[in-house]
C-alpha cells in the first residue's frame, strides 16, 4: 500500500480547502476527510469509543496544561469528577463543547483559526501522527486489534 506522502491524490491542497470552514458541519466534513486521509479509513480509529475517549482526554488535558493548570489540579479534577455518578454523553459533549467555546475566548482564540491552522499542520505531519499512534496509552484491557498490524499495514509501525 502506498503511503500518503508518496502520493499526490492524498495531499492536501493548501489553502483553499480552508476558506470554507464555518460551521460545525464544515469541522466535522473536514476532520473526517483529514481521518480517512492520516488513517486510510481504519474505523477502529474513528468509531471506537474508548479509542476516541483517551484521545479526547489527552487533548484535553493538553490544553488545559497550555493554559496553567497544574499536575495537582488536574487531578483533583479527575478524582472529582470519577467520585460523581456518570453523566450522559449527550449532556457531557455539549458541556465540553460550551466549556471549550468559553475558554477559547478567555484567550481569544477564535476556534475557526484554531481548527484550520491545527489541520493544515496535521496533514503536513501524518507519517509522524501514525507513528505516535503505537506509544499513545491504550484503553485498559485492550480494545480487541492489534494496534501494531494495524499501523503497519498503512506503512507505519
Amino acid at each position: 500500500m502506498s503511503r500518503v506522502d508518496d502520493n499526490p491524490k492524498k495531499q492536501l491542497q493548501p489553502p483553499f480547502m480552508f476558506r470554507n470552514i464555518h460551521t460545525v458541519t464544515d469541522l466535522t466534513n473536514f476532520t473526517m476527510s483529514w481521518f480517512d486521509v492520516c488513517f486510510e479509513g481504519m474505523i477502529v480509529f474513528q468509531a471506537h469509543p474508548l479509542i476516541r475517549a483517551m484521545r479526547f482526554y489527552e487533548e484535553a488535558s493538553e490544553l488545559v496544561q497550555s493554559r496553567g493548570l497544574s499536575r495537582e489540579d488536574a487531578h483533583r479534577v479527575v478524582d472529582y469528577v470519577y467520585d460523581r455518578p456518570v453523566g450522559d454523553s449527550q449532556d457531557e459533549i455539549g458541556g465540553s463543547l460550551i466549556t471549550l467555546l468559553l475558554l477559547a475566548k478567555t484567550g481569544s482564540y477564535d476556534i475557526f483559526n484554531c481548527f484550520r491552522d491545527e489541520l493544515h499542520k496535521n496533514y503536513g505531519r501524518i507519517p509522524k501522527i501514525r507513528a505516535r499512534q503505537l506509544e499513545k496509552p491504550q484503553p485498559t484491557g485492550g480494545v480487541g486489534i492489534d494496534l501494531p498490524a494495524l499501523m503497519k499495514s498503512i506503512g507505519n509501525g
